[in-house]
């Protein structure tokens, strides 16, 4: 098995693996139908852009992905009039 950094040429294999596992019924928060290639190229690219996305290979196919993102920051401001 190898662990590596995700690019863009990797589109094509964990769409097929999001599918795969999505049609299983569980181990991801997404139903099948929600899995589309515009999700999947959201994720890889904004992932690719300012996060990470690492994927397994086993034998050439991938069998495992994985992304995170950054939280981004808010600041709330509470003012007490007095």
């Amino acid at each position: 098995m190898i662990i590596r950094k995700a690019q863009l040429d990797d589109f094509q294999g964990i769409f097929d693996l999001y599918k795969k596992v999505a049609a299983q019924g569980n181990g991801i928060a997404r139903e099948a139908n929600e899995i589309t290639e515009g999700y999947i190229k959201q994720n890889l690219t904004q992932g690719l852009n300012d996060s990470i996305v690492l994927i397994v290979e086993a034998e050439r196919q991938i069998v495992a992905e994985i992304h995170a993102y950054p939280m981004a920051l808010f600041m709330t401001i509470f003012l007490l009039d007095g």
